[in-house]
This record gives C-alpha cells, structure tokens and sequence, in this order.
C-alpha cells in the first residue's frame, strides 16, 4: 500500500479490504492526506495513545460500533464502492485477456 498510494494527491478515500489494516498502511493514506475506508476486524480494540495514523483506524472502529457491526458500517461509509471497484476489473480482465499487461 505505502508504495501504491505515495505518489497520489487530491484523494478524498481510499478503500481496501482487511488485507490493508496494517498500521504501515494506514500511515501512507494519511500521509497522502486521504481517509481510509478499510473494513476492520470484528472484535477489533480501539488502540490506546495512538498515533495520528491510528487515529483514523481507531475512528473506523467507532464508526463500526455505532452504526451496530461491520455489516452496517459497510452501508453508512460507502464500503461497497470497493467492491464495485473491484467487479469492475475482473470485467475488465475477462474482456481483455491476454491483451491486458502491466506497464512499468
């Protein structure tokens, strides 16, 4: 993530799935001065004197106890547009093929 995100600017949200809870993660979006929106962990603790970076996730754990778990969170923060994000790649990948290569 840190690598994906460090030359962005102007980001209002940045959504990811659980794989990006990491706390290297959430620096780099707010490095970047965006807001994450990733899903965390049910049963997950609000972090104790935590960091700037951990502010944010201590914030989506909030966010999760109030709108009642992670699958109400998931409606009020607009989770699913990772998801729509997401099948629309696969289509993209489906189409294209073996037309479809990285550029580095």
């Amino acid at each position: 993530m840190p690598h994906l995100v460090s030359d962005l600017s102007n980001i209002g949200n940045v959504y990811a799935d659980g794989a990006y809870t990491y706390k290297n993660c959430f620096d780099a979006i707010v490095a970047i001065g965006a807001k994450p929106v990733i899903s965390i962990r049910t049963g997950t603790s609000l972090a104790k004197n935590p960091t700037p970076e951990l502010v944010e996730r201590n914030r989506i754990v909030k966010e999760m106890w109030a709108a009642g778990g992670r699958a109400g969170w998931k409606k009020t923060s607009d989770y699913h547009r990772r998801s729509l994000a997401e099948t629309h790649m696969f289509r993209n990948k489906q189409i294209l093929r073996d037309k479809l290569s990285s550029i580095n």
